[in-house]
């Protein structure tokens, strides 16, 4: 927990600064979910690409 100067800093401005963070850290979740996401979806095409190149690979060595 953040140790505040109580001079400086009143306790309804704790709770709203706590609820800011909070909110910021659930954007930055968010956001990282949604980048693994594309991640995740780009290196399942690259996986589909890679095994058609096998394949193609395989099936013409098998044909000569």
């Amino acid at each position: 927990m953040m140790m505040f100067d109580m001079a400086g800093v009143s306790m309804g401005d704790v709770g709203m600064m706590r609820r800011l963070f909070v909110i910021a850290g659930l954007m930055v979740l968010r956001r990282f979910t949604m980048m693994l996401g594309r991640v995740l979806v780009m290196f399942g095409g690259f996986l589909m690409v890679l095994s058609a190149l096998v394949l193609a690979h395989v099936s013409s060595r098998s044909d000569s």
